[in-house]
């Protein structure tokens, strides 16, 4: 066991979530957070495999980023694609055959701010994730986008009708109120003095974008915060 003063949770949304459930529901060495695992979201994320299947060509090789797509005609807003290769495809444990495809396809990707109404809690095998994507138009914008693309391209593009995320937040958001969220502006838990949430579980709205940097600017804030306050308290007592 470690013990401190201070301490920040900062283990990625999902891992964060689990440690503040399991410690109330489970061990009980916490307790309150009525808003615990409520307004959870998925940043809107729906991934696709474009099969582009160009003989000769390998797009597999340089920056896994090949840039963004918006198609002209689309309605406004127009919603922007991630258009991502996929790196080191030679390693991947699959049949030869399957990794050349790969080598001459892109992942092809959306975002947008979807519902955040998803529910976590912490169920007899572990964690449970009740979320609705029919709550977010967002999840449509895209694989319509999606049909689009194949459309004009010729290509098919393959995805999922469920969506999945690779940028989970929320479920300890920011609030005014305990009964709002679980944290304040300063991502200081209610009712539990010292224990801070220094990321994207403390997010109450989605980015709808890449959220790297919002994710580093809100730790920087908490970090910035505690920083400041453990200084004052040096000072009045030196």
């Amino acid at each position: 066991s470690l013990w401190a003063n201070t301490v920040a949770v900062a283990a990625g949304t999902m891992n964060t979530l689990r440690i503040l459930l399991h410690s109330r529901d489970r061990v009980r060495t916490l307790d309150g957070m009525p808003a615990l695992g409520r307004r959870f979201g998925g940043n809107g994320d729906v991934r696709g495999l474009w099969d582009l299947n160009e003989d000769g060509v390998d797009l597999s090789v340089g920056l896994p980023s090949q840039g963004s797509i918006k198609l002209r005609e689309a309605p406004e807003p127009r919603q922007a694609l991630s258009n991502n290769s996929l790196p080191s495809v030679d390693h991947y444990p699959l049949p030869k055959a399957i990794r050349e495809r790969l080598k001459r396809s892109v992942v092809i990707a959306g975002m947008g701010e979807d519902a955040m109404d998803g529910v976590i809690s912490m169920g007899r095998r572990g964690m449970r994730i009740d979320f609705n994507p029919a709550n977010s138009p967002i999840y449509e914008r895209i694989h319509q986008a999606f049909k689009a693309v194949s459309e004009y391209s010729g290509r098919k593009v393959y995805a999922f009708k469920r969506p999945s995320t690779v940028h989970p937040m929320g479920g300890a958001c920011v609030g005014r109120t305990p009964e709002e969220g679980v944290i304040d502006g300063r991502g200081e838990v209610y009712g539990h003095p010292g224990l801070f949430v220094a990321d994207a579980a403390a997010f109450p709205r989605s980015i709808g974008g890449p959220p790297t940097a919002s994710i580093a600017a809100w730790g920087r804030h908490v970090a910035a915060g505690i920083a400041e306050r453990l200084a004052s308290a040096a000072r009045d007592n030196g």
